[in-house]
């Protein structure tokens, strides 16, 4: 039998000379393990024919089998370049995504990181994200194929600028790596005043991070307003994550790596996916609550993930990161002699409350959440530290109450085409009373 599972190897990797690598190996090893239980099989064999130390014989063999069995494919996948982790599906991999999703992995400044320039991606983003999150909704079905490009500093403008009127910077709720560059509201923005617009947008920063890219990719001869997008969902909580990791900076000299690193072992990547054996992922529906028009219902998911938090319950900490944030903001901005402006985005929560259907699958933090003041307390914090406030809660709201959807209702949590528009509405006014005739 043995013989015969080795014979069948050898042929396999004859057929798999010219075939990927991942072929290649698995045919290797085919020959490897086939090789190994021909071994153990002649070695438990010899065994029989002693007397005196059958046992360890055989223990030896079994010894030796094992770490052929085991030793030999590992080397071997440590040298194929595979990696393991994605072909055994145990964790969806930077290139599985589109660039949206991708944590920024390029060091501007010492913890503050950008995204890979020159980057053109292709597909269709929001259905890709609903397919590795073994998404069973169907609300994306008819979304059509986009061509997303990055310029040479990692942002969204096409064609990339070389002067600019504007620079709106922010994370995710600007870059908007789902939909198309005429859908941005930087670009609508641009189109209604006349001015060119820089989106400086990239998801997984914070305020901090912001001021970094205003030091960096806001200034242009032409370039008189810096306009921060702040979201208040997670953008608080993001000041005081960005000063710890500085914090750590600055005292070990070590930066943080986010660079993306392959799973070389095989024996390490099987041990991970041996959960997924016991309790693998199952497709699921992300909708949970219904959120009520009067004419219609949407579902929608209601996460309780970015819960704008209470002004009065913020720690002492993170009430200082704040203020050290909005107060880096502004010096970044005057320093390239821009104005500097903070956008307040409201997180879909706010704006949903009162109009929700929950089901019995809603999380309760997000159902027990009530609207608070930290729009205003954000405000006066600007006020304090020189920067004009502009709020965007009203104007989509009022979008909302008219029944137009302004944020993705499923998995994803920010603004579609229609909100782009609403907030595109408010910036291009606000910059329009202050544009020189």
């Amino acid at each position: 039998m043995a013989l015969i599972l080795f014979a069948g190897s050898m042929i396999l990797l004859h057929k798999a000379a010219s075939s990927p690598s991942w072929k290649l190996w698995m045919a290797v090893t085919s020959c490897v393990w086939a090789a190994t239980l021909v071994i153990v099989v002649l070695a438990w064999r010899g065994a029989r024919t002693s007397w005196i130390t059958p046992l360890s014989n055989r223990a030896r063999a079994a010894l030796i089998g094992g770490c052929i069995l085991l030793g030999l494919p590992e080397l071997i996948a440590l040298k194929s370049g595979i990696d393991w982790d994605e072909k055994l599906g145990n964790e969806v991999t930077p290139e599985m995504m589109p660039v949206y999703f991708r944590t920024p992995s390029v060091r501007v400044e010492s913890v503050f990181f950008r995204k890979p320039g020159n980057t053109h991606w292709e597909g269709r983003p929001l259905t890709l994200l609903m397919h590795n999150s073994k998404g069973t909704d169907t609300t994306y079905a008819d979304e059509p194929v986009t061509s997303i490009d990055y310029d040479a500093d990692g942002f969204r403008n096409t064609p990339p600028l070389t002067d600019w009127d504007v620079a709106v910077i922010g994370d995710s709720y600007t870059e908007l790596g789902y939909l198309p560059y005429d859908a941005l509201f930087t670009t609508l923005m641009s189109r209604s005043i006349g001015l060119r617009v820089r989106n400086i947008g990239a998801s997984s920063s914070g305020p901090l991070t912001y001021a970094c890219f205003a030091r960096h990719f806001a200034k242009a001869p032409s370039c008189r307003h810096a306009m921060f997008i702040f979201f208040e969902g997670n953008d608080v909580e993001d000041c005081e994550t960005e000063w710890l990791a500085l914090q750590q900076y600055e005292r070990t000299g070590v930066p943080p790596n986010r660079d993306y690193i392959p799973q070389a072992s095989l024996l390490t990547a099987v041990w991970k996916s041996l959960p997924l054996l016991v309790n693998p992922y199952k497709p699921k529906s992300y909708a949970n609550a219904w959120l009520r028009f009067p004419d219609r219902e949407v579902p929608i998911t209601f996460s309780d993930v970015w819960l704008p938090p209470d002004p009065a319950q913020l720690t002492a900490q993170k009430s200082a990161c704040l203020e050290r944030a909005l107060a880096q903001m502004k010096d970044a901005a005057t320093h390239a002699g821009l104005k500097p402006w903070l956008v307040y985005l409201p997180a879909c929560n706010r704006i949903y409350e009162g109009k929700v259907r929950f089901s019995n699958t809603t999380p309760r933090a997000a159902m027990e959440w009530k609207r608070n003041n930290l729009p205003d307390h954000i405000a006066k914090l600007c006020e304090k530290h020189g920067l004009t406030f502009l709020d965007t809660t009203a104007q989509l709201q009022s979008a909302l109450d008219s029944g137009r959807m302004v944020y993705n209702p499923i998995r994803d949590f920010h603004l579609n085409a229609e909100g782009c528009k609403v907030v595109s509405d408010v910036m291009s006014a606000a910059i329009g009373m202050t544009k020189p005739e």
